[in-house]
């Protein structure tokens, strides 16, 4: 297209250039041989007249108007038709162009034929969906065309479309419904085929995607429990004890733990027959359970029987998911338990007539109600009670009332049953005896009872009282000690009395029961009297009883019925004979018609001889009998309805728990009538035989309960009895009712899992496997099993439990252990052995019961196993202390066995702490499982967690020890190692490792800045473990309201930046901390401030006291800086840390800041300056305590040792010290000197450092101090205590060795940090000689190097104290540096005089020589200027002798500057010519600080400016710098060395010349002859060289010319001359020499410790030294050269030694028959052993060895290099003549 296509304004519409026109032009649905016209609309978007043109298109099938310009105004449109003129069914396109002012750009039209178009959805996602579950959705197909379509779906399983095909009207849509039913849980992805069109040769493809995926169920509850057996999860719901008749429910959670909805189902599988009782339901099978949701299920459980535990197993079972959850169901069922207040009533006597009432409760003491029945008829009985039956609320009780109204003249006794649904049988035993006026029956007592069941249990009750009375007159009878009557043999062999239950007794009768639990004493003949239907009123109907005697005495009895009643017995009182009977007639009056009538009639026997008290006795008392006859009757009318009974019955079905055969097993039965009329029923006989009831027939009144009692007892074994229980109700055939009862008697049935099979997997010999196996009891009573083992077989194999009882319908697991002990594959035969668990009689037993055996068979399989660790050896690096890193160690088992394994670890360590510190320390090896199990040929990962406690190097063993399943470790192995662990607690730290100072303290040492800033101190606490209060804030925080922070530290030191004058440089120390520590170090310098809290003014109180006020002030004038204040150090790195105090304010100056090492140390820094007035005398002691080196005790010459003064203020002190108790303590010890000063007394110039001499010398193996004053002119007395340490070498041994104490201050010796403006270094800042005896030289050399590229140095070197230049020599003395140069330096000590400690500190002073010759340029050309402007002036000047006055100007005035604006432009306060500086009056304060303002800052270098450019200052020479060496060294007497160091003895060469020099005159004397010394010449570097060679040459010449070796023999054969004998002694030293030739030393040299020295006035001072008598010394250049004099003349002169004298000394005492040569090699020996000659060979070997090092130093060879092998020629044989 060529023109350019802008954006769309409309749909379907295009803005080109400004013109908006159509997209396109589209014809469709057209026929051929027609016409159609459309338009294309053209409108001009922009604000001007546009111009277009246009062409036709170029086929004839579209038209258009003739081309012709178009001009369009701004928004006007224009209508361009065209006509579309088809002639056959095919597509047409063309185009329009235009063209307008801005471009060109064409419209496309086309022709389209119609066709098929179907649209639908490219893809449709199911998500996720459950197996076997269904989603269902629905595509649109929509039919975009005019054209009608059939169409065709296909697709593929799992999707499924419920419509397979259709047809589609144009412009329609149809729903398709599709399904996805996955059945497996797989990612799905099918094509969805919709065919449509002509044959459906079109195709739509939709792409259906869906997951298949299994649901997860979980089941849940708050009284469940849940645990997993064989692969399925079992939750268990207990419901707990839950009383009969009541339903529980219990609800489970299940909850859907998938993204999918989980249909499911709750199955209940039935185990045993039907008819038992199902006491668990589940209310809802089956569910759907949303998403993520959860739903409740109810569970329901009602028991029908007390006294029984149930089972149910439930399972729930997701749709499409293989797995299961079981659902155990639990519950325990108890009846009520209702008890009497009283189980015996006693009425006593009582008169015929009367009525006697007395009430007992009836408690129930259960949470269930209860219903209850008395089994008595009242209205035919003497007793009565108000209450027969009943419901009792729980916890509630009832009181009845029983009346007692006799008639007839007896005994009256009967044992009520009352019958509890669902709990048994309770007799209450009501007695009373009725007394008329004729007769009078003994009374009946409650003991009477008590006996009688005694007597009739030894059969004595079936004789009458008369006979037994005979019978203990005759001494038949004995009484017990419970005061009943036996037979003798009775009670030798009586059986224990039978305990028999209520319910047996009250149902075994003999009548309801096929069994009496005892002989009847009275018997009647029939229990119940039916009359039937008896229609005539007036007619009697009459029936007959009989009644039996057994005993053996004479029986009366009385029916205590009325005879008005309508049954009635007569007659009412009759005597029975022994073993006879006696007939009676029942009467049936009735009084009505259409009535159910039924009584229980009742009468009582007794001996005949018990009717009156005076024949009967106490012991021989037998109770009566009570006799019931049921009587019941109807009088409905052959045409008349009997009543419709209205009842319930519960239960409805009854199941007997299981027993054996021939045991009896009951159960209650309650039958009520609702209704208002009553009910008659009567039970027909049961047809097994096994059952049997109680009552049988009786009345039952509306409203009123009646319950029954049933006996169940099979006569055989494994039998079930299946019966039903009818009853016809109000004799109609009518209403009659079945009860379904089941029993059976069965053998123990289990289901034992995979067919009786046990498979262990492969274990460890020694360990033990476990498994669970269930079994399943499918019987309904509970089973009593054991396992049985063979002895061989029991020691591999163990079941838990081994025995037990399983519930019915329960599901055990027992746990079985296989614990091999041999590699052998074991095959057990296990045995079950079952019975059945019965309750009898409430008496749980399984004794006597058939044992049913199953037999288990068990196969298992041993194996070796180990446990090895992938990491052996775990280094953990370096922890922080309390912190904790983790880690963790890969256990693999490639065995194919589990194995239970248990992690032992074993701690050692070792560090700074004693053995006793280290024993209670705790465990800092955390294993993350200590326990745990290791499948074969699987490897797993224990995570370790180390924290330790200490700074110490803690180390762990790992061990392991396979263990049992039940936790017991095994026997036959030990611990196996398994790896090892170290780790290093560690604090971070970091300590100093350099020092610097600059400014007022640059004259001080490094051992003086070391001792002032406790560094030693300051590392040891920074190498210390911090005390928990210092890790109170474990980093820097603010965390203190006081000003005065507290102090959680005890490590506390100063750092003292000792004294300067006031406006003195400030005091700068640059010390290096090193990061010595693995870990990084974080560090602050707090100050109080930074570590107070901010509060607000209004918070803020009290006032502040002095020291806050003089913290304040340090604080605010800053005269303390650390710069920087805080830093991160990494391990090994370094930085600087500048400490500055500036002496700007006159006073002693204090700051407390804490120095914070994060997670670390905490220590307190006590900064401490001083700053003196300009006047005065000061001498800075940083202790007042001082403590001498350790001295044993026995020496003869005690050492020398030094305390060091410094004077810190600007004029010279003098000092003395006070003697007097130092004279005191020598009274104290004998007259002894213990402690002795040598130089008491002294001056000390300002910046210098006095050395005060001591000597101690003990006395005792014990400690001396003292306290000395030393007193300053014009100033403070100080007192100073001296400490000495006196001990014993014998005692201590090697543990107090004799050192020179160069180890005690641990002051590096190599400098690492680097002062500003530093050219040059020492590869040594202190050297240490040792100890050395006395008259040896100990040599050391130091390299001096250049480290600058561009500047040349040159240096002098300087003792601090005169003395020292005795003993000391350093060659070169001073000289010059190239950039990069170095120089080799020989430091040289000679010790003579008395033992000493030395700590000498040697000052270079270095000069930067760029610097100096821009000085002394500059110098120069101020001097010209200034002698320039001396000698000129000006005739205006108004002081004409102002010249005169201005001897050494400082300011010259630049040739530029007029002379007339010279003082105009000087600022106050700075220096000028005398003449314009005012003499100040009066001293005034220090100038109060004040911020200047920019404007102000501006102004003051202006001023500047405009002085330095009208006068010139004086050139100040350049600052030199200044390098300190610290040289330490011991001496000791030739015997004390030799005694304490023997070995190093040899190593010293003993200068015998030295010895004599002590002796020697000292130097005064020397000096007062000093014609007779010869003068040292002086010449320069040149000629000393030239004169070296010479000599050199010369000498080397001589040694090997023959003559001359003759010479010196005939000269020394000649004889002496005679005028040597006129020779005077000349001693020469060389202390002469340096006293005659160098008058000043070092302090008079000019030589300053500030260094601020004028170059005019310092001039390098040599360094005196002590040089042997036969060397001269010259000075060339201010060098000093040591020539050897070899003559015999210079050698005969030192000492007074003559060599003629002592040849012919030797010569006199020697044979004269020796030889010439033998002379002359006796000469030569004797020479030998010269202390001269020893010295001299001592110093060539020195200068020798010195040349080779100089050599090897300035590179001309290698001294390391392999020595070469040179072969030479054969010399040639001299050829003989």
């Amino acid at each position: 297209m060529p023109g350019v296509m802008c954006q769309m304004q409309q749909p379907g519409r295009v803005n080109y250039f400004g013109i908006e026109a159509s997209s396109s032009v589209t014809w469709a649905q057209w026929e051929p041989g027609r016409e159609y016209t459309k338009n294309i609309v053209l409108k001009n978007m922009q604000p001007k007249m546009m111009k277009i043109k246009y062409k036709n298109p170029s086929s004839r099938y579209f038209t258009t108007l003739y081309p012709q310009p178009i001009a369009l105004g701004a928004g006007n449109s224009f209508v361009l038709p065209i006509t579309f003129r088809p002639l056959e069914e095919t597509i047409y396109e063309d185009q329009v162009e235009f063209i307008s002012t801005e471009g060109c750009f064409t419209v496309p039209m086309k022709a389209v034929l119609p066709k098929f178009n179907v649209q639908v959805t490219d893809s449709v996602n199911f998500c996720l969906c459950a197996v076997d579950d269904e989603v269902q959705t629905r595509i649109e197909v929509c039919n975009r065309s005019n054209m009608s379509t059939n169409y065709q779906v296909e697709c593929a399983e799992p999707f499924a479309v419920l419509s397979c095909g259709g047809f589609l009207e144009p412009l329609a849509s149809v729903m398709l419904p599709v399904a996805f039913r996955p059945k497996i849980a797989s990612v799905f992805n099918e094509d969805l085929v919709i065919s449509f069109g002509t044959d459906f040769c079109q195709k739509k493809v939709v792409r259906l995607c869906g997951i298949g995926k299994y649901p997860h169920l979980s089941v849940s509850s708050r009284s469940c429990s849940s645990n997993r057996c064989c692969g399925a999860m079992e939750t268990d719901v207990r419901f707990g004890c839950v009383y009969v008749g009541r339903t529980t429910t219990m609800s489970v959670k299940i909850r859907n733990h998938s993204a999918v909805k989980a249909p499911f189902c709750i199955e209940h599988p039935l185990m045993g027959p039907t008819l038992v009782e199902q006491v668990f339901r589940c209310r809802q099978k089956t569910g759907v359970i949303p998403p993520c949701s959860s739903i409740t299920i109810p569970f329901t459980f009602t028991p029908l029987t007390a006294g029984t535990c149930s089972f149910d197993y439930f399972c729930l079972r997701a749709c499409g998911s293989p797995a299961k959850s079981i659902i155990r169901c639990i519950g325990s069922s108890e009846g009520p338990f209702i008890t009497l207040s009283q189980c015996l009533i006693n009425f006593n006597k009582v008169d015929s007539g009367n009525v006697v009432t007395r009430p007992f409760d009836l408690i129930n003491r259960s949470e269930t109600e209860a219903t209850f029945q008395f089994q008595i008829d009242c209205a035919e009985s003497v007793f009565k009670m108000n209450f027969l039956t009943g419901t009792l609320p729980p916890k509630s009780s009832k009181t009845i009332l029983v009346c007692f109204a006799p008639v007839h003249p007896i005994s009256y006794h009967r044992r009520i049953p009352c019958i509890v649904h669902n709990q048994g049988v309770l007799f209450l035993d009501l007695l009373g005896t009725c007394h008329t006026a004729d007769d009078k029956p003994a009374v009946l007592q409650s003991h009477h009872i008590h006996r009688y069941k005694i007597h009739a249990q030894r059969g004595l009750t079936l004789n009458p009282p008369e006979r037994l009375n005979a019978w203990i007159a005759e001494c038949q009878l004995v009484v017990d000690e419970c005061g009943a009557l036996a037979l003798p043999s009775q009670l030798e062999n009586e059986p224990k009395p039978v305990e028999l239950l209520p319910i047996e007794e009250y149902i075994n009768d003999g009548y309801h029961s096929d069994m009496a639990l005892c002989h009847p004493h009275v018997s009647i003949d029939v229990h119940q009297l039916d009359f039937g239907c008896v229609t005539d009123l007036n007619c009697f109907e009459h029936q007959t009883v009989s009644l039996t005697n057994h005993t053996e005495g004479k029986v009366t009895v009385v029916w205590t019925g009325d005879s008005r009643n309508v049954f009635s017995v007569s007659p009412v009182t009759v005597d029975i004979l022994p073993q006879r009977s006696c007939a009676f007639r029942v009467s049936f009056r009735p009084d009505g018609h259409n009535k159910y009538f039924g009584s229980e009639l009742e009468c009582f026997a007794f001996y005949k001889s018990m009717r009156d008290y005076r024949l009967t006795e106490d012991i021989t008392h037998c109770v009566p009998w009570c006799i019931t006859l049921l009587a019941t009757a109807n009088t409905f009318l052959p045409c008349s309805e009997h009543f419709i009974p209205r009842f319930s019955a519960n239960p409805e079905n009854m199941s007997f728990t299981v027993i054996n055969a021939n045991d009896s097993s009951y159960r209650t039965f309650l039958l009520t009538n609702s209704g208002s009329t009553p009910i008659l029923f009567d039970f027909e006989r049961e047809s097994t035989g096994a059952y049997s009831l109680k009552p049988t027939r009786g009345l039952l009144q509306p409203c009123c309960n009646q319950i029954f009692v049933v006996k169940f007892k099979p006569a055989y074994e494994n039998a079930v009895y299946r019966s039903t229980l009818r009853v016809g109700l109000n004799d109609s055939e009518k209403h009659r009712q079945d009860i379904m009862v089941y029993g059976k008697v069965e053998l123990p049935d289990l289901c034992l899992d995979n067919a009786g099979m046990i498979y262990f997997k492969p274990t460890c010999i020694g360990m033990t496997s476990q498994r669970t196996y269930g079994i399943k009891n499918l019987s309904r009573a509970p089973v009593c099993f054991e396992w049985k083992l063979k002895n061989e077989d029991s020691r591999v194999i163990s079941v838990e439990p081994s025995c037990g009882i399983i519930q019915p319908n329960e599901k055990q697991y027992h746990t079985w252990c296989f614990k091999p002990i041999c590699d052998q594959k074991y095959v057990v035969k296990a045995t079950l052995l079952t019975r059945c668990q019965l309750q009898l009689n409430n008496v749980v037993t399984c004794e006597q019961q058939r044992q049913v055996p199953f037999t288990v068979r068990i196969i298992g399989e041993a194996s070796r196993g180990q446990i090895i660790c992938k990491e052996p050896f775990v280094d953990c690096g370096c922890v922080l202390v309390c912190s904790v890193t983790n880690c963790c160690i890969t256990l693999a088992n490639d065995s194919n066995c589990n194995l239970n394994y248990k992690l032992h670890v074993t701690q050692t360590t070792c560090g700074p702490y004693a053995n006793e510190d280290l024993c209670p320390e705790p465990l800092a090896l955390e294993l993350g499982q200590t326990r745990g199990m290791l499948a074969a040929r699987t490897k797993s990962e224990v995570s370790v967690t180390i924290q330790p406690a200490k700074r110490i190097t803690y180390q762990w063993d790992i061990y392991y020890t396979l263990i049992c399943c039940d936790g017991d470790v095994e026997q036959s192995s030990e611990c196996r190692h398994l790896c090892q662990f170290t780790v290093t607690g560690i604090y971070p730290t970091m300590s100093v490792v350099d020092a610097r100072c600059q400014g007022s303290m640059s004259g001080l040492s490094k051992k003086q800045l070391w001792n002032l800033f406790n560094i030693d101190t300051l590392n040891v606490f920074l190498d210390g473990d911090p005390s928990a209060s210092e890790l109170t804030y474990n980093v820097p925080t603010k965390h203190s309201l006081s000003r005065k922070p507290p102090v959680f530290t005890r490590a506390i030191l100063d750092f003292n930046f000792s004294s300067a004058p006031v406006a003195s440089e400030p005091c700068c120390v640059q010390l290096l901390f090193e990061n010595n520590g693995p870990s990084v170090c974080i560090w602050d310098f707090l100050y109080p401030t930074d570590q107070q809290l901010q509060l607000e003014y209004w918070a803020e109180t009290g006032e502040y006291d002095n020291d806050e006020l003089h913290q304040m002030k340090v604080l605010e004038n800053r005269l303390f800086n650390i710069e920087p204040k805080k830093g991160c150090l990494q391990p090994g790195e370094s930085c600087d840390v500048m400490f500055s105090y500036r002496h700007s304010v006159v006073g002693t100056d204090r700051l407390s800041v804490l120095l914070k090492l994060s997670y670390g140390r905490e220590i307190l820094l006590n900064f401490v300056g001083v700053t003196v007035s300009v006047d005065r005398a000061y001498i800075h002691f940083p202790s007042t305590r001082h403590t001498f080196s350790p001295v044993p005790i026995g020496e003869t010459r005690g050492p020398v040792q030094v305390y060091e003064m410094y004077n810190g203020g600007a004029v010279p002190v003098k000092f003395e010290i006070d003697t007097f108790p130092l004279r005191a303590l020598i009274q104290d010890n004998y007259g002894h000197s213990i402690f002795e000063c040598l130089n008491p007394k002294g001056e000390i110039q300002p910046g210098q450092t006095a050395s005060i001499e001591w000597k101690f010398s003990p006395l005792e193996a014990k400690t001396y101090s003292v306290e000395v004053d030393v007193r300053i002119e014009c100033g403070e007395t100080a007192t100073i205590t001296f400490i000495g340490v006196g001990f014993d070498k014998r005692h201590l041994g090697d543990t107090m060795p004799i050192t020179d104490q160069s180890n005690y201050a641990e002051v590096p010796s190599i400098q690492r940090v680097a002062a500003p403006g530093q050219l040059c270094f020492l590869n040594q800042e202190r050297i240490s000689f040792g100890n050395m005896p006395l008259f040896t030289r100990g040599r050391r050399s130091v390299v001096m190097t250049n480290r600058s590229t561009e500047h040349s140095a040159c240096f002098t070197w300087h003792v601090t104290n005169d003395k020292d230049a005795k003993y000391l020599s350093i060659v070169p003395v001073s000289g010059s540096l190239c950039p990069g140069e170095s120089v080799l330096l020989k430091i040289t000590l000679t010790a003579f005089g008395i033992p000493t400690f030395y700590d000498v500190d040697l000052v270079c002073e270095v000069k930067n020589l760029t610097e100096q010759n821009a000085y002394e340029c500059e110098l120069s050309r101020w001097e010209n200027e200034r002698c320039r402007q001396v000698v000129e002036f000006s005739v205006t000047e108004k002081d004409p002798c102002a010249d005169l006055r201005t001897c050494e100007p400082e300011y010259v005035v630049r040739e530029c500057a007029p002379s007339c604006e010279r003082h105009k432009s000087i600022e106050p306060g700075e220096t000028v010519a005398p003449d314009s500086r005012e003499i100040l009056r009066y001293k005034t304060l220090p100038p109060i600080a004040k911020k200047l303002s920019c404007d102000d800052q501006k102004l003051h270098e202006k001023l500047k400016r405009r002085f330095d450019e009208q006068f010139w200052p004086k050139p100040v020479p350049p600052k030199s710098f200044l390098l300190h060496l610290g040289l330490t060294a011991r001496t000791h007497d030739l015997e004390e060395f030799q005694l304490h160091f023997p070995c190093d003895y040899d190593k010293f060469f003993i200068d015998q010349t030295l010895c004599d020099l002590q002796t020697m005159p000292s130097c005064n004397e020397c000096c007062d002859d000093q014609t007779s010394c010869p003068q040292p010449v002086c010449c320069n570097q040149s000629e000393a060289d030239m004169l070296s060679h010479l000599m050199s040459n010369i000498l080397r010449s001589l040694v090997d010319d023959c003559q001359f070796h003759e010479a010196c023999q005939e000269i020394a054969c000649d004889p002496v001359p005679y005028f040597q004998q006129f020779c005077q002694e000349r001693p020469c030293c060389v202390e002469n020499v340096d006293c005659c030739n160098h008058t000043s030393h070092a302090p008079d040299s000019g030589f300053d410790a500030n260094c601020n020295v004028d170059s005019e006035e310092l001039e390098p001072a040599p360094v005196e030294n002590c040089l042997p008598p036969d060397e001269q010394t010259f000075e060339i250049d201010g060098a000093t050269v040591s020539v050897p004099l070899h003559s015999s003349q210079s050698a005969a002169g030192c000492n007074g030694f003559e060599l003629n004298a002592t040849f012919e000394e030797v010569q006199a005492q020697e044979p004269i028959t020796e030889t010439a040569e033998e002379k002359e090699f006796a000469l030569i020996q004797k020479m030998k052993k010269m202390p001269e000659v020893c010295a001299e060979i001592e110093s060539i070997l020195e200068n020798t060895l010195m040349n080779i090092v100089q050599e090897a130093f300035h590179g001309e060879f290698s001294i390391t290099a392999r020595p070469r092998l040179l072969a030479l020629p054969p010399r040639p044989c001299p050829r003989q003549n």
